[in-house]
């Protein structure tokens, strides 16, 4: 298990049908042992529909990953070595909210993004298809009529293909794979501003 920080910038805008968002995360995590950090910008269109005080939704869109994964030195537990790749994924999601009173919508938003592409890896290496879910719980309560107050509880399982480290401290084959996965969740109080 290790300690780390996220930190995440996300901005939104409406195109009338449709709702464009563009985000920037990057998230920094350590141990005795070793440090690592993942950076991400993504790009997402969604569209609702509200019918009631029920609504509902779909997203899609991609994100491009700078990961630096952390593989153990085989002949030395106590250290690893950290290893830069590039990765385009795309994502699909879901959208649910219900309006329970006046001035508080509750949402869930369950998605899926595919490791897909490497555009870049440590030479000598492969990485291999992945995936990531991520689901967000939200309570949202309406202050004024361009300030939300919101509380939010989020998931996320995060997997690494890739292809084992050989030779040097490594008693790896080339045939072997190894496997990160991030578990993470985080709870958050802010305000949503709409300008």
């Amino acid at each position: 298990a290790m300690q780390g920080i996220l930190f995440k910038v996300l901005w939104h805008k409406d195109l009338g049908a449709v709702a464009a968002q563009t985000y920037f995360r990057y998230l920094t995590f350590s141990d005795t042992y070793a440090s690592t950090s993942f950076t991400t910008i993504g790009f997402t269109l969604s569209k609702k529909w509200t019918p009631s005080n029920f609504a509902w939704g779909m997203k899609g869109g991609v994100e491009l990953d700078k990961v630096s994964l952390l593989t153990p030195k085989r002949t030395d537990i106590t250290s690893s070595d950290s290893n830069d790749r590039y990765l385009v994924s795309p994502l699909f999601g879901l959208l649910f909210s219900y309006r329970a009173f006046q001035d508080w919508t509750f949402s869930y938003a369950p998605s899926v993004t595919y490791h897909a592409k490497a555009l870049a890896t440590p030479a000598g290496s492969e990485t291999y298809a992945s995936y990531k879910i991520d689901q967000e719980l939200r309570a949202i309560y309406s202050l004024k009529t361009n300030l939300d107050l919101f509380f939010k509880g989020e998931y996320i399982y995060d997997e690494y293909s890739y292809q084992a480290k050989t030779g040097g401290t490594s008693l790896a084959k080339s045939s072997d794979k190894d496997s990160f996965t991030l578990k993470n969740t985080a709870f958050s109080l802010g305000l949503d501003w709409f300008y």
